[in-house]
């Protein structure tokens, strides 16, 4: 039951359901306290919501639930990095590529952060690893366009 409501969480979230979505998160939270993508959702809504401060905590709760999952750490850089704390991105982007390397989101995030830093060699080598990177699903197209964009 708890993985079915953490699921729909997450189907809420793509909707934008902000607070449908952390309704529904609370319900699997409640099953199972410890509860990894419901937990995820929670912080995606929260995020979606504005309040990035709180989404960062749930975030890190998110990655201590399921430490072999890079999810909640690209998440966060995403959610820190459009709303305008930069800094907190970058902490989030070097813990999911350290600690995942072969995880293409996470090399994709820290491109995408340096870009907004204006750090040119940085951005360039994380798009270029994860065009290379064996584990998770990008849009490698994209990726190539926004590596031709760095000049």
């Amino acid at each position: 039951m708890a993985d079915w409501q953490a699921g729909l969480a997450r189907a809420l979230v793509a909707k934008n359901d902000w607070d449908e979505a952390l309704k529904v998160a609370a319900l699997s939270l409640k099953l199972v306290g410890n509860h990894a993508l419901a937990k995820l959702a929670e912080a995606d809504a929260i995020a979606g919501k504005g309040d990035i401060d709180l989404a960062i905590e749930a975030y890190e709760k998110a990655a201590s639930y399921s430490r072999d999952n890079p999810g909640p750490l690209v998440h966060a850089a995403r959610a820190c990095l459009a709303q305008n704390r930069p800094t907190t991105a970058r902490a989030f982007a070097d813990r999911a590529t350290q600690s995942f390397a072969e995880f293409a989101p996470a090399w994709a995030i820290l491109g995408d952060v340096a870009v907004a830093a204006k750090d040119k060699a940085t951005a360039k080598a994380a798009y270029q690893k994860a065009l290379s990177a064996t584990r998770g699903s990008i849009d490698k197209a994209a990726i190539k366009k926004k590596l031709a964009a760095i000049r």
